[in-house]
């Protein structure tokens, strides 16, 4: 279990860091912190924010909100010994207590309209370039075995 947990850790793919799959993070409720803050970053990624702009104004926002809030935030030190479930059930008891639409103006897309400057443009051009190459990829081969189709038996 605690190494799909720790598989967002190295990744596959195009741009993944090689190397095997870590087996341990460290403790069960680590890996689920950890899974909680890859997260954060995965949707940063996807919505290509500067990511330690988002996480760090993220940080920054739940601190001021809780404190206008009147919101009672826990010591997170002794969290290392909650398990999974606990450590979710108290991530949800802090979010219930905050007001909704301040919860939704942290997520990326939101905090990406109000914060323009740290959308990274030329990721999203990147991304743009390499969906239009694979189109056009595939396209070829379909053109291409459209007229293999067609072409008479005789010439196969």
């Amino acid at each position: 279990m605690l190494g799909n947990l720790a598989r967002p850790v190295w990744g596959w793919g195009p741009g993944a860091i090689p190397g095997p799959t870590p087996q341990f993070i460290g403790s069960e409720p680590a890996a689920y912190r950890m899974a909680v803050l890859f997260t954060i970053m995965a949707n940063a990624k996807r919505h290509h924010l500067e990511p330690f702009a988002y996480v760090r104004d993220l940080l920054v926002q739940m601190s001021s909100l809780c404190a206008a809030c009147g919101v009672d935030v826990p010591d997170f030190t002794d969290a290392s010994n909650l398990t999974g479930p606990e450590f979710r059930e108290l991530g949800m008891s802090l979010a219930n207590q905050l007001p909704d639409e301040a919860m939704t103006a942290m997520l990326p897309d939101h905090w990406a309209a109000a914060h323009p400057k740290q959308v990274l443009v030329h990721r999203i051009e990147e991304a743009r370039q390499v969906a239009n190459r694979k189109r056009d990829d595939r396209q070829k081969r379909r053109d291409k075995v459209a007229a293999a189709a067609l072409r008479p038996a005789a010439d196969r």
